[in-house]
């Protein structure tokens, strides 16, 4: 299974998932969530998902799940929409964050469609 994490600075979980070049890809044995292999993927600022609204040809469309420090309801929106997990977490380690979604650590965003723009952090979500 392979999770993208966030990871701008290349080592650790960072906020902004829209704004984000630089990923932790995690591929987890989905048996037993070990970490298989990691490696950082940087992708070209053009694809950044804030300017690449069609995830069908992203670098990281065949990723399950994507991890991020926070991530707007929009994106998230479109992660779901094309199958991928939208995951907010305060871990700070990559492949710990990722087998915290394997054991089910972590919940996954619930997303007000109504409120377009509102920055998701990881606290409680949506209010509306």
């Amino acid at each position: 299974m392979l999770i993208a994490v966030c990871a701008q600075n290349g080592h650790s979980v960072t906020p902004h998932a829209g704004k984000c070049c630089r990923f932790v890809q995690v591929e987890l044995d989905e048996q037993d969530g070990r970490c298989v292999r990691s490696e950082l993927l940087q992708i070209p600022a053009t694809q950044r998902f804030q300017l690449h609204p069609d995830l069908a040809d992203h670098p990281l469309r065949h990723a399950a799940v994507l991890i991020a420090g926070s991530m707007g309801d929009g994106l998230a929106l479109r992660l779901k929409a094309s199958g991928i997990v939208p995951v907010v977490t305060t871990e700070s380690d990559p492949v710990s964050a990722a087998q915290a979604w394997w054991r089910k650590a972590v919940t996954t965003l619930e997303v007000c469609p109504a409120v377009s723009g509102h920055a998701l952090d990881g606290s409680s979500g949506c209010h509306h």
